[in-house]
């Protein structure tokens, strides 16, 4: 395969990923399934971040670069912890 046939595939994956994750939390939300809410939260979270250190990962090697993606991903991980709370919130209600 060519590079441009497994770029392509990889975010054609990727698209399939996230489309996964989001029906998850879509049929948990349905369902009021917490577990099935967590699960697709887990698939984008886990997705993302691959991605970010599949395009990032080059500059984790400067010291400072390192200390802002740690504050980046702890940035995402409070932003998705409290969507995913009102989400389940919601749910319970």
């Amino acid at each position: 395969a060519s590079e441009t046939s497994a770029k392509t595939l990889a975010v054609a994956a990727n698209l399939l990923l996230a489309a996964l994750g989001t029906s998850m939390i879509l049929s948990g939300a349905r369902t009021s399934s917490e577990k099935v809410i967590n699960r697709g939260v887990a698939v984008l979270t886990i997705t993302a971040i691959t991605r970010f250190v599949d395009i990032f990962g080059g500059l984790l090697k400067s010291g400072l670069a390192f200390i802002g993606t740690g504050l980046a991903f702890a940035a995402l991980a409070y932003f998705i912890n409290q969507g995913r709370k009102a989400l389940i919130d919601s749910v319970k209600k």
